[in-house]
């Protein structure tokens, strides 16, 4: 299916998202649309916006990185976020707890304090990220100049 998209790396958009460092006026650019455009179709097609749909998939990044074990420090820097302060409060809101308690250290700790052993983590599950995203964006001329002959005619 063409979508009208002039990608030649990929058509993810969860790769697309990461490489524009979920930013959504650099995905604009990576699609060689407006961002004003890509808002549009993107709400058009999956009643939210792109800046939404970026944030569940950088928190359930997060998540699976958290428990995994990586730092939380190093996975809010890599995810994006610019203070770990805004990152921990973003994570709490959306999956209910912050990022020290699901991770093994914070979990090992509480079970330390608590004078119980450390228990698996309950199925706390990150919301699914929506769907990956297929739609039409016109296509945009190339904006390179042509290219000139060296040749003398």
């Amino acid at each position: 299916m063409d979508t009208g998209l002039q990608v030649s790396r990929t058509n993810n958009w969860e790769v697309l998202a990461a490489e524009s460092n979920y930013c959504p006026s650099e995905l604009a650019r990576l699609c060689h649309v407006s961002l004003r455009t890509l808002q549009r179709r993107f709400a058009s097609n999956y009643n939210m916006t792109i800046s939404d749909w970026m944030r569940q998939i950088r928190l359930a990044k997060a998540y699976a990185r958290v428990v995994s074990g990586e730092p939380i420090k190093a996975v809010a820097y890599d995810l994006g976020f610019k203070q770990l302060s805004h990152f921990s409060r973003v994570f709490k809101e959306v999956h209910g707890v912050a990022p020290s308690f699901i991770s093994p250290r914070g979990r090992a700790k509480l079970a330390a304090q608590n004078g119980t052993p450390m228990q698996p983590l309950s199925p706390l599950q990150p919301p699914t990220p929506a769907p990956l995203v297929a739609i039409e964006l016109p296509r945009v001329a190339s904006h390179a100049p042509p290219l000139r002959s060296s040749v003398a005619a």
